[in-house]
């Protein structure tokens, strides 16, 4: 069974301080990487997602057939970044020239070296944080499992950050949550950006319990045994398997979700 918890919207304040420290010279074996050197085993993704290996687990308390994992399985933010006058000439040239040759030549993306970084993955298009209507960013640049967005403006304004964040659930499984922040800021450092402040927009927590069967909780949901704040609680049930699949609970910004990891249709 995965429970995992979504905290979407624009009132989430400065990144914590347990995942802000200021940028290292450390970055995982899997990232590429320029001039930095490797560090491996911590920021592999050991307890920090819901698709762990068993080594990751932990018991319960009490209940010995049970065991869990969790930690963050998504996570975006926008970032107020100073490039500086000199900087912010060349970048945004480097960057569309990419960006004009993937489109060009009809491909997802192009690999350039900039400021001494090599490896950077410049995509065809932008990125746009919060859907189709949200914030676009001009530029789409990936580095090993890192994802930037970044926009056409040298200083952040007081309210929209310049430079775009993310991290997707494989992502933090592979490079963990923190160590992937860590990174993030390193590349930016490394582009010729001063950061500033750091404002969360998504984060998913997710809970792994393995042999706790979901059908017992979305039965003690249906007999309303819970007690919760939110406004809507919607056990789920697969009308073709005739399966009780799990629930949910709350809306945006803030909404849980319980299902069955090991089930899966059958097509």
């Amino acid at each position: 069974m995965s429970v995992n918890a979504i905290l979407d919207g624009s009132e989430f304040e400065q990144v914590g301080q347990a995942v802000s420290q200021a940028p290292t010279a450390d970055v995982p074996a899997e990232c590429p990487q320029a001039g930095l050197s490797a560090v491996e085993g911590e920021a592999a993704g050991v307890c920090l997602c819901n698709t762990h290996p068993s080594g990751s687990q932990f018991e319960i308390e009490d209940y010995p057939d049970y065991h869990f994992a969790g930690g963050h399985d998504w996570l975006e933010w926008g970032i107020h970044v100073q490039w500086g006058e000199e900087r912010f000439r060349t970048l945004p040239q480097n960057l569309e020239r990419a960006k004009v040759y993937c489109q060009e030549k009809k491909q997802a993306s192009h690999e350039v070296r900039m400021n001494d970084v090599s490896g950077l993955m410049v995509g065809r298009t932008g990125v746009n944080r919060g859907g189709d209507r949200g914030e676009h960013y001009e530029y789409k640049v990936t580095w090993g499992r890192i994802t930037l967005g970044i926009a056409c403006r040298d200083k952040a304004g007081d309210e929209r950050p310049n430079v775009y964040a993310r991290l997707t659930g494989r992502d933090c499984l592979l490079l963990g949550s923190e160590a992937g922040h860590e990174i993030a800021r390193n590349l930016i450092v490394l582009l010729g950006g001063e950061i500033g402040e750091e404002k969360l927009s998504r984060v998913d927590l997710s809970l792994d319990i393995a042999g706790l069967e979901v059908r017992e909780l979305q039965e003690a949901v249906e007999r309303k045994q819970f007690i919760t704040i939110a406004g809507t609680v919607e056990p789920k049930w697969e009308v073709l398997c005739e399966r009780k699949t799990g629930f949910t609970a709350g809306k945006r910004p803030m909404r849980l979700v319980v299902y069955d990891k090991n089930w899966q249709p059958s097509g």
